[in-house]
């Protein structure tokens, strides 16, 4: 999308689209219930949905636990960004349980070395997707995908890898579809591939 001719004049108050602003006034009285944040019912639900139950070290709990109070008391939330935190959230506890059950049943895997690594890290806007697109044209390395980067690893090792690599390939193009519902000119800011 060429982003000439497009004027951005809701910064201060975002205007969704109608379908979605609708959504959140009706969802909105439900939200807290529909959408919950709290910390024992994530990590319930990832395990229900993982089938695991360890998550490692406990480390991360006290972080989840100051994020999630933040959450709810000092972000706002309307009914569509309770669900997109609530999955985004659980999908990162998720791949947690998914990394610890991988290190136990192939504990080697941390002996591996990774031979010079190229880490690109910036602030946004300041070129680094388009270095990681350029670094990607180069036929000796191997980049991550977005669609890796959300999901980075298999639900499990008994599926076929190339359906599972397809299933979260989908899930990611739908959720960067969702992305273009809900904010329609980012397009012309950031655009996204799977």
């Amino acid at each position: 999308m060429a982003s000439a001719g497009i004027r951005i004049d809701d910064l201060a108050a975002p205007r969704l689209p109608r379908s979605l602003a609708v959504g959140n006034r009706l969802l909105s009285p439900f939200a807290r219930r529909l959408f919950p944040l709290d910390e024992e019912g994530l990590l319930a639900a990832a395990r229900h949905q993982t089938k695991l139950d360890d998550f490692g070290s406990a480390r991360f709990r006290e972080p989840l636990h100051a994020l999630l109070q933040s959450l709810e008391s000092e972000a706002h939330l309307h009914a569509l960004g309770r669900f997109c935190v609530r999955r985004l959230i659980l999908q990162l506890l998720m791949t947690r349980l998914r990394m610890v059950d991988l290190l136990r049943r192939h504990p080697e895997i941390e002996d591996q070395t990774l031979e010079a690594p190229i880490i690109v890290v910036g602030l946004p806007r300041t070129g680094t997707t388009l270095l990681h697109n350029l670094l990607s044209q180069h036929p000796d390395l191997r980049t991550l995908p977005y669609w890796e980067s959300l999901e980075p690893l298999p639900a499990s090792e008994a599926l076929e890898p190339d359906l599972d690599a397809d299933a979260r390939r989908n899930r990611c193009t739908q959720a960067i579809s969702m992305l273009h519902r809900v904010m329609p000119h980012f397009a012309a800011m950031h655009e996204m591939e799977t």
